[in-house]
């Protein structure tokens, strides 16, 4: 299953982890958007997965405070603020995911401290997601909608968790992911 997701992987085109020109600045556009990079989507998703794995209130405190987070640094982008090497930050948040997701069976006050620095990052993916707009027209709609991609691409991690709980696979599937979520870190260094 492994060679089977870095087969995959190795086919996704390099504009996959670039951050296109949004379509437009509506609430779907919004929607879309954290779906338009690997690098987003590991991510959120690696914090839906680290939620439920680490159970009691980070089921909620983790996705919520990304989400708070990226809020935070859309307001920032919008306001004209610049930051720089924000692609590399965005990066590091790929790899604490991956450390997370690799040191959760082992070593879980690793996988707490990485996923939490993971999540402030978040502000990062926040402030891209704007600062690539054109204009500014539409932003609260725009951002209501990155929100709600957001929480359904974590949605989609935490249902990840436990359906692989299901089947006796949790840990190796946490692993996979992790080395995943590395491949990634390892490609945005490179592109």
């Amino acid at each position: 299953m492994k060679k089977l997701l870095i087969g995959l992987l190795g086919l996704l085109p390099m504009s996959v982890f670039a951050h296109p020109e949004p379509l437009g600045h509506g609430l779907l556009s919004g929607i879309a958007h954290p779906l338009s990079g690997m690098d987003h989507f590991i991510a959120m998703f690696g914090i839906g997965i680290m939620a439920v794995a680490l159970g009691g209130s980070n089921r909620w405190r983790f996705p919520l405070g990304f989400l708070v987070m990226m809020g935070l640094g859309a307001i920032v982008a919008r306001n004209g603020v610049g930051i720089i090497h924000v692609e590399s930050l965005i990066a590091m948040s790929v790899l604490l995911t991956g450390v997370a997701l690799l040191s959760l069976n082992t070593q879980p006050t690793l996988a707490k401290v990485a996923t939490t620095l993971a999540a402030l990052f978040a502000l990062f993916h926040g402030y891209v997601h704007v600062a690539e707009m054109q204009t500014h027209t539409g932003f609260s709609q725009y951002l209501s909608g990155m929100l709600v991609g957001s929480a359904l691409i974590q949605l989609m991690g935490m249902f990840t968790v436990v359906m692989l709980s299901r089947f006796n696979m949790k840990a190796k599937g946490q692993k996979i992911l992790g080395q995943l979520s590395l491949i990634v870190f390892a490609l945005l260094l490179t592109a």
